[in-house]
């Protein structure tokens, strides 16, 4: 992410000023912050969920992505488990990695079989 700006109207103020970093491939981060600080934002950035105001993200040819926000919802089918929504999502998977997916995401035991 290089001199990344955004806001939500080309008058507005600006939520993201000026930001660079570069993550590696070990590397793990973590977005901490206040309740309306711009966390989700920058997720929703580097997800392109949003348009960047100006600024580069730039991704790794071999990058995957995937992104599951707070509002999700409607992106879910109410006849699905959880287990076969990790499973239609990455079905290279197998069945013991994606409980393991669910135990990780607080859906453990039977919760994973729960919709």
């Amino acid at each position: 992410m290089e001199d990344l700006f955004f806001s939500f109207t080309p008058e507005g103020p600006k939520l993201i000023d000026g930001i660079s970093f570069g993550v590696g491939k070990k590397d793990r981060v973590a977005v901490i912050g206040k309740n309306g600080k711009g966390k989700t934002t920058l997720l929703n950035l580097l997800a392109n969920e949003f348009s960047l105001t100006s600024g580069e993200v730039k991704l790794h040819p071999n990058t995957k992505m995937a992104y599951f926000g707070q509002t999700n919802i409607a992106r879910l089918s109410p006849a699905k488990t959880a287990l076969d929504e990790i499973m239609h999502a990455h079905p290279e998977h197998s069945h013991g990695m994606a409980r393991a997916i669910c135990g990780v995401m607080m859906f453990e035991g039977d919760n994973a079989l729960r919709r």
